[in-house]
């Protein structure tokens, strides 16, 4: 994620978060000729959000060259709606903050329970689809995948 051509390693602790909150941490290692580095480069927590509790993904959806990281989370104790968050890749590896965010249009939803990447519109850019296994259907709770671009910032 900082592109130094060394594969990087994500790690999600769902029970850890700061002082004792109830949420999560989310931890990337950076790698290194020797394997990755013993302490994390990166760490984000999720306080009254749940852990990643949905697959981890990368691309590089801004085109700069360095892979972004994406992840799905619901909320713990308040009624939220699941949301992925995007954190862009950069020289100095992932920012701070997440780039972006996208939430389900409902509280206890399922969207963000998969999480694919790759270019589906062919213009170099990777692309996240989204998948939401209870996503309604009229009555018909049938899923829903949801493709989200990526672009040049």
């Amino acid at each position: 994620m900082n592109g130094d051509g060394y594969e990087d390693i994500a790690i999600t602790a769902p029970n850890l978060a700061a002082a004792g909150e109830p949420g999560g941490r989310t931890f990337v290692y950076a790698g290194s000729p020797r394997g990755p580095l013993p302490s994390p480069s990166w760490y984000v927590d999720r306080v009254d959000w749940g852990p990643p509790q949905h697959p981890l993904n990368h691309g590089d959806f801004d085109g700069d060259g360095f892979d972004d990281f994406v992840f799905g989370e619901r909320a713990y104790l308040t009624i939220q709606p699941a949301r992925a968050s995007v954190y862009l890749g950069s020289p100095a590896g992932l920012l701070a903050a997440p780039a972006w965010m996208e939430e389900s249009n409902r509280t206890f939803s399922d969207f963000a329970t998969a999480l694919a990447t790759g270019d589906v519109n062919g213009d170099g850019l990777d692309d996240l689809v989204v998948g939401d296994q209870s996503q309604p259907n009229g009555t018909d709770p049938s899923g829903a995948v949801h493709v989200y671009l990526g672009n040049h910032p």
